[in-house]
């Protein structure tokens, strides 16, 4: 398995199963564009890849060692009427998925580091659906062989 796609499993499952996580099993691995519907649910949050840096160690042919820095986005949707997509409402999940994320900063050993460097608080939607949106940046570093 790919070690991004073990990284991004590994988000996924440290909010997922926490069982005191802000969004029960809502969590996805993806960049939708669709907003949640009635079986989905609300809250919910999508894990995705934003980009990659890589940083080259080693030279020669072929096998050389490779420092990579991903960035990360955990993002957090919630209906604006509803206490989760408060102003409040998001704060109090944001920092309960950031505490869960914290809590395992190799990510069970599928990286180096995990570090917050950024969040983003928007409110988004019609007057039908408004919902807030919260994005966390995420920089992760993990070691790797130029395949």
């Amino acid at each position: 398995m790919p070690a991004r796609t073990s990284i991004k499993d590994r988000i996924v499952e440290v909010i997922k199963n926490s069982g005191a996580g802000p969004v029960a099993n809502r969590v996805y691995i993806g960049r939708q564009n669709v907003l949640p519907d009635a079986a989905t649910g609300w809250p919910l949050v999508y894990v995705y890849m934003v980009r990659e840096d890589i940083d080259t160690q080693t030279m020669g042919s072929s096998g050389r060692h490779q420092t990579r820095t991903m960035v990360i986005s955990v993002a957090y949707f919630a209906k604006s009427a509803t206490p989760e997509g408060s102003e409040d409402g998001m704060d109090t999940a944001c920092e309960a998925i950031e505490a869960l994320v914290a809590a395992d900063t190799t990510l069970n050993s599928t990286c180096e580091d995990i570090i917050l460097t950024s969040a983003e608080y928007m409110y988004d939607g019609s007057e039908e659906l408004s919902f807030g949106r919260a994005i966390m940046l995420y920089r992760v570093v993990y070691f790797s062989n130029e395949p």
